[in-house]
């Protein structure tokens, strides 16, 4: 989440400063840790007491809300995700991708159900298929929203069980700002394997509105095209988030250069606001533009 990229910038100064004393450095890990878990044993002491009146669709215990949106707060999660639903909805209406036509749309990287849970408000013949790292949100997924999406369980690397041309539409929120140049590059051949000739593929990246006004960010961007930041893990892993799992500044050119070879169609739209994501829809053919990420709100 973009969250997290803010989180990281708010604290880099410092920790910065803390490193170059491992004593204090370590000393403040602990002391982070402690603050972290105190904060979600009452949010989980709150949430298991107001589960049991909710009359709303289910929300996830806070570990799993912190996870996706680096917050304790229902609200933060529920706006969040509507945010991305209208963002991609609009999308949709853009590239004509319409509800009463049947689709098969794979959320990539699910989580608890932050976007895909709006999607089930709508009255469409999509089918949806939702897939993630996380095997306790999955679980919470299949528990919660039985029947109203197939949910599976990926790896770290490809491939998925799904089988070739397959999905009309995959969308990745708030995944390729996490990983690697080497395992955005094997999932990009994924997606063009499971995704159909025609279909489309929508990902979203912290490009220049992230990193813009960060010095030393800004310069190894620019320099490389794309900076993967190590975040901390150990008792610093506040999110319990994998070994692999930490911040990827990108810059439009990069993308436009690189994600080519993979997926010949790419349109690049620029975030408007201060820290939001950029969006990347990809295709192996043509599709209509979308002129300005303001239309998707």
């Amino acid at each position: 989440m973009t969250v997290r990229a803010n989180q990281t910038q708010n604290h880099s100064a410092i920790r910065d400063r803390l490193r170059s004393i491992p004593a204090v450095y370590f000393l403040y890990g602990i002391l982070m840790r402690c603050v972290f878990e105190t904060r979600a044993f009452i949010a989980t002491a709150v949430w298991a007491a107001s589960s049991k009146n909710q009359k709303h669709s289910p929300l996830p215990p806070p570990r799993l809300l912190h996870r996706v949106c680096g917050s304790f707060s229902a609200e933060d999660y529920l706006d969040s995700g509507r945010k991305d639903f209208k963002k991609l909805s609009n999308i949709f209406k853009c590239l004509e991708i319409r509800k009463n036509q049947p689709a098969k749309i794979l959320d990539f990287g699910c989580g608890s159900s932050r976007t895909l849970r709006h999607f089930f408000e709508l009255d469409s013949a999509w089918e949806y298929f939702r897939t993630d790292l996380d095997q306790e949100a999955v679980e919470w997924n299949q528990t919660n929203f039985h029947g109203q999406a197939n949910w599976c369980a990926n790896q770290v690397t490809p491939p998925t069980q799904f089988r070739d041309n397959n999905f009309d539409v995959i969308y990745a929120i708030s995944i390729f700002t996490h990983l690697d140049e080497q395992l955005q590059r094997v999932w990009l051949q994924e997606f063009k394997r499971i995704l159909k000739d025609d279909g489309t593929l929508i990902i979203t990246v912290h490009g220049k509105a992230v990193w813009k006004d960060k010095k030393d960010w800004r310069q190894k961007v620019q320099s490389n095209g794309m900076y993967f930041m190590h975040t901390h893990k150990g008792i610093r892993n506040l999110t319990r988030t994998p070994s692999h799992y930490h911040t990827a500044l990108h810059c439009r050119d990069y993308i436009l250069a690189t994600w080519s070879s993979i997926f010949p169609n790419i349109q690049y739209v620029d975030a408007e606001s201060h820290n939001e994501h950029d969006y990347v829809i990809l295709s192996r053919r043509g599709f209509s533009v979308v002129k300005n990420i303001s239309s998707f709100i």
